[in-house]
């Protein structure tokens, strides 16, 4: 028996507690936050003390890069972790943990291994697939696509050869990144993530390692970043800053209440639909109230969403009627909306009942008491250069009850190269329910990318703002 005195933070602590107890409420732990706030450090020693405290277990470690998983994870294990428990690193047989270099594995005494690997190309997780695993630790989790959290999550089980062995996953990320959107939504959200996984925020300021052998690195490096974005993700670890980010939402001042706001529209407002069709993708569908207040600016209020996947048609309607209903009863002088509008692909047929016959989501929400009218086929970058004019002069307002909305717009990113949304890095499910709803309020009818017709002369109400 030997006692260890380790320095650590409170959320290093926090992290190592959460991941080394025998509670079945905890499946996976996530970590992280800033650059260089000490993850490695901390995974080293959950994964360290784990392979020592249960016989025969298995975990896998891995990174995107096996090089930088040897480098860097190996290392840390080695330096961070053996070093200060006062195990050699040497031959097994003689009671020392073992390092083969040539298969990247840790050996323990106890029958324990430590598998350091990698997972960038489709195919690579599949050499780890089929192997039952204790415990998963994913360094830099959001250069991963979702995909491997997904296969790779199916293999960490409980296994017969590790009696007592809670299985468990760790991963340790910083925002941004290929695969943020999915670590935001399954890891960091509390409102989205799954009730038995616990997220514990680290930044560098609190990183003592980090601090102790580079006390000038936040001085030198990180707040010489000119990107006010990276710097905000390195630095504070913030998620809601995104690097190429589409939409700037407005927050609260003296000034207005701010773009996410509670406010109640005015009795003479006009109703309205947006929609967004989907089944596998979320069904969005959103109601917004439109007025002109007494000095004759525009006001257009978001106040309710309906965003929910494997929904059928009849469903869909279901819901939506159900959510206008809510909102009448939040707002008892709520007129009958105006009109709601559609993706133009729900007027497309869906199959063919007869020769006659066309069947379409349109036809089916109608079949249902959802009426519906197909939006016209907007240019993307135009609707988007509006939602964003309207956020930033205070026009558009959304109620804090739209989260899927509102995340879709802290979320979304520019192409690397173009002007419109990286439909593959962030969902614009809720965002087109948005757009439809907006250009009907707005009248815009794009006859080209460059030709606009509005109905309010949206320049001169914006020079009044």
């Amino acid at each position: 028996m030997r006692d260890v005195n380790v320095m650590m933070t409170a959320a290093q602590r926090e992290v190592l507690e959460a991941f080394t107890s025998d509670s079945p409420a905890i499946d996976t732990v996530g970590t992280g936050g800033s650059r260089f706030g000490g993850k490695t450090f901390t995974g080293a020693w959950c994964i360290g003390l784990e392979a020592l405290k249960y016989r025969n277990s298995r975990t896998l470690a891995l990174r995107t890069v096996l090089r930088a998983a040897d480098l860097n994870m190996g290392e840390e294990i080695k330096k961070a972790f053996l070093e200060p428990m006062g195990i050699p690193v040497g031959n097994v047989r003689k009671g020392e943990a073992q390092y083969l270099e040539k298969e990247k594995r840790f050996l323990f005494p106890n029958g324990s291994m430590i598998q350091l690997g990698f997972c960038l190309k489709p195919n690579d997780w599949e050499q780890h697939q089929g192997v039952q695993w204790d415990k998963l630790w994913l360094a830099e989790a959001t250069q991963f696509p979702e995909r491997v959290i997904e296969k790779l999550g199916a293999s960490v089980r409980p296994s017969s050869n590790t009696e007592g062995c809670p299985s468990r996953k760790l991963l340790d990320f910083n925002p941004g990144g290929l695969g943020a959107e999915w670590v935001e939504r399954r890891v960091v959200n509390p409102l989205t993530r799954d009730r038995r996984t616990i997220y514990v925020k680290q930044t560098v300021r609190d990183s003592l390692a980090t601090l102790e052998r580079d006390p000038g690195y936040i001085l030198r490096e990180l707040m010489k970043i000119a990107d006010p974005v990276l710097r905000a993700q390195w630095l504070e670890g913030d998620w809601d800053a995104q690097s190429g980010i589409y939409f700037r939402l407005v927050p609260p001042s003296d000034d207005g209440p701010g773009t996410v706001c509670s406010m109640t529209p005015a009795y003479w407002s006009d109703w309205y639909g947006g929609t967004d069709w989907g089944y596998h993708s979320p069904f969005a569908y959103l109601v917004g109230a439109s007025w002109m207040d007494d000095k004759n600016r525009p006001h257009l209020h978001i106040a309710g969403e309906v965003y929910q996947s494997g929904l059928d048609m009849d469903q869909q309607a279901e819901l939506a009627l159900q959510k206008e209903a809510e909102l009448k009863k939040a707002y008892p002088l709520m007129h009958a909306l105006s009109q709601r509008m559609a993706d133009p692909a729900t007027s497309a047929p869906l199959e063919k009942e007869s020769g006659e016959q066309t069947r379409t989501v349109a036809l089916v929400w109608l079949n249902n008491g959802f009426i519906t009218y197909p939006s016209p086929r907007y240019s993307r970058i135009a609707r988007w250069n509006l939602i964003r004019s309207l956020i930033r002069h205070g026009i558009l307002t959304i109620d804090p009850s739209c989260r899927a909305l509102i995340k879709e717009l802290k979320g979304a990113v520019r192409e690397e190269e173009g002007e419109d949304i990286d439909q593959k890095r962030c969902p614009d499910h809720a965002l087109d329910a948005l757009a439809y709803l907006v250009c009907r309020v707005f009248g815009l009818d794009y006859q080209a990318e460059d030709q606009v017709a509005n109905r309010y002369d949206l320049d001169v109400l914006l020079r009044q703002q």
